[in-house]
């Protein structure tokens, strides 16, 4: 992944490069699903915040920014996605642009 300026977030953001039928795909905060597209929310805890039955995420600012911190002297990342336990799935679909 790559660390590189969004003008839609209007800050570097860290963006996964090469996902088949993706652009675009940023790590960037985000509590509810209704603020993805396809995209990676960080955060503290999975738990339903708002009472819709759907998970959402804890502190995800504060962890996308702990993330920059600990990624600080890098542009250029590997990461190795798999998928998560069952249980950690909030959302099962997955819109493409």
């Amino acid at each position: 992944m790559d660390f590189e300026y969004s003008a839609k977030f209007d800050r570097m953001l860290w963006e996964l490069k090469e996902v088949p039928g993706r652009s675009e795909c940023k790590i960037h905060p985000a509590n509810y699903v209704e603020q993805l597209n396809g995209c990676i929310a960080l955060g503290g805890e999975v738990k339903d915040i708002n009472g819709n039955g759907i998970a959402d995420i804890t502190a995800s600012r504060a962890t996308v920014n702990r993330l920059h911190k600990v990624l600080k002297d890098e542009k250029s990342v590997y990461i190795n996605i798999t998928d998560p336990p069952p249980k950690l799935q909030p959302y099962e679909s997955c819109e493409t642009r």
